[in-house]
């Protein structure tokens, strides 16, 4: 069943990346009328620690079976644009809304989150050693 939803993630990984970005990034920028505008700091932190390691998963899942390229090259591009994404998101943030300010915890949460993911998939990537 994993496997199976992993070629399903494979198969459509440019069009989930970017959808799951656009999501993101509507999500950041638009406020909704039934959320309560108060949220816990630290629980905030927690959400853009995941969301962000979750962006980052699958730009290296896009990167590498879309895009071919190798895996380490396809971490550390995912890993630059999904920390980039979060900064920007945030100046959007404070520049366009009325309802959203631009935090550096914020940014320091997305880069977190982003950094452990990273982190995880080279630990696991295994190294070719020539002979």
């Amino acid at each position: 069943m994993i496997t199976k939803n992993l070629l399903v993630l494979k198969s459509y990984s440019l069009i989930t990346t970017i959808l799951y970005s656009l999501a993101l990034a509507v999500i950041s920028l638009v406020k909704f009328r039934d959320i309560p505008d108060y949220i816990p700091s630290f629980s905030d932190k927690v959400l853009h620690f995941l969301m962000y390691g979750i962006l980052a998963f699958l730009w290296i899942i896009t990167f590498t079976h879309k895009f071919r390229l190798k895996r380490i090259y396809a971490i550390v591009w995912a890993g630059i644009i999904a920390v980039i994404f979060g900064i920007i998101i945030e100046v959007l943030q404070g520049m366009i809304t009325q309802t959203r300010v631009a935090e550096s915890n914020d940014i320091l949460a997305n880069t977190l989150g982003v950094g452990l993911t990273i982190t995880i998939l080279f630990l696991f990537t295994k190294t070719e050693v020539k002979k």
